[in-house]
C-alpha cells in the first residue's frame, strides 16, 4: 500500500482473511515538512519522522498502535545516518 500528500506518506503493507475477518498490516506513516515551494525536492530530505504502525485485531474490531520497536529502531537508524553524515563531513572539509 502506498498513500501519498503533501503533508503525509503512508506505506507498508499485510494481510487480511476474508474468512476469519483477521487483519495483520505494518504501516509506516512519514510526516513530512510542509514545504510548497520544495518542488524537486527528494522526499526523503523532507521527511520529519517515521511513524511505524501494527494494525491488527479484526476488521470489525481492529486494533491501531504504533510499533514502539520500529519507532525506536527508526531512531538510532536516523542518529546512525547523521553521525556518519558528520563525520564524512569532516573529512571532506580537511
Amino acid at each position: 500500500m502506498n498513500i501519498a500528500s503533501h503533508l503525509l506518506r503512508v506505506s507498508g503493507g499485510g494481510t487480511s482473511n476474508l474468512r476469519t475477518h483477521a487483519i495483520d498490516y505494518l504501516l509506516v506513516a512519514t510526516i513530512l515538512k510542509s514545504a510548497p515551494s520544495a518542488q524537486g525536492t527528494a522526499l526523503s530530505e523532507l521527511a520529519l519522522a517515521d511513524i511505524p504502525v501494527d494494525i491488527g485485531g479484526t476488521m470489525t474490531e481492529p486494533t491501531v498502535r504504533p510499533d514502539l520497536r520500529g519507532i525506536l529502531k527508526s531512531q538510532m537508524n536516523q542518529k546512525f545516518k547523521d553521525t556518519l553524515q558528520n563525520q564524512l563531513q569532516r573529512l571532506i572539509n580537511r
